[in-house]
């Protein structure tokens, strides 16, 4: 069982969750800063996937994901860039242009890096 861990995206920037609660207007999540807003409309939050990548980065829900290569046969380097999503009851990383749909991100964690997030960097996955 991996721990339990959120960052929330304010709109502006990405910081530590302090307390989630279930109130009557809605999920009032609390930040580190200590200034709260509401689930949805203020803020979204980045669950703690439990793994961490091949630097010891913890990788959260909206990481952007580098598994870059160089082709043996080529010497040119691939560009493989993942967005962390959850679907179906499991972290997997999403590249935008595979056929072969998702893969299981504990697949890969430890060959790869975080390079950024959609919420601050999504034109790391606009110029792949």
């Amino acid at each position: 069982m991996h721990e339990i861990k959120f960052r929330a995206w304010d709109g502006r920037k990405i910081c530590g969750v302090k307390n989630i609660e279930f109130a009557e207007e809605g999920v009032c999540v609390t930040k580190d800063d200590g200034y709260f807003g509401y689930l949805g409309s203020d803020i979204e939050l980045l669950q703690y996937t439990g793994l961490k990548d091949k630097h010891g980065q913890e990788i959260y829900r909206g990481h952007i994901f580098d598994c870059s290569y160089v082709n043996p046969m080529t010497g040119e380097k691939v560009l493989k860039l993942y967005e962390v999503v959850f679907r179906k009851g499991s972290f997997m990383a999403k590249h935008k242009d595979s056929p072969y749909g998702d893969t299981l991100l504990h697949f890969i964690n430890k060959t790869g890096k975080v390079v950024g997030c959609i919420y601050e960097n999504l034109e790391l996955l606009k110029g792949e």
